[in-house]
């Protein structure tokens, strides 16, 4: 599956967006959830953790038709969310569906350029 990452903020909290395509379900999806940064040495169990288990504010497997979605819903979705991402970042998952592309991790900088695309 190709999977697009974008880094911003909701609330003031840090959120990634991940959109993609999956190339063996031949869908769209998208999951919006929450960035934990890593836990501070005063926390009260004093781990240090990288992230905690994401807590995720959508999913696109709680939707009922969950792998028919196309990305003007998850554009409308993004909307309803408040969070705005990179313009070229859909249009790189709509052309990974047309080359029905698989295994592509892509990460989008605040500007929308490509960060990097492996």
């Amino acid at each position: 599956m190709s999977q697009h990452y974008f880094e911003t903020t909701r609330q003031d909290q840090p959120i990634l967006v991940t959109i993609g395509w999956d190339r063996p379900l031949q869908h769209f999806f998208m999951n919006i959830e929450v960035v934990h940064l890593p836990k501070d040495a005063n926390d009260e169990d004093g781990k240090h953790d990288a992230y905690d288990k994401p807590d995720y504010l959508y999913t696109h497997l709680n939707e009922r038709n969950a792998f028919k979605l196309d990305l003007q819903y998850f554009r409308k979705k993004l909307e309803e969310f408040g969070i705005s991402v990179p313009e070229k970042m859909f249009k790189q998952v709509e052309n990974d569906r047309r080359m029905n592309v698989g295994n592509r991790h892509a990460v989008y900088l605040a500007n929308g350029d490509l960060a990097t695309s492996v």
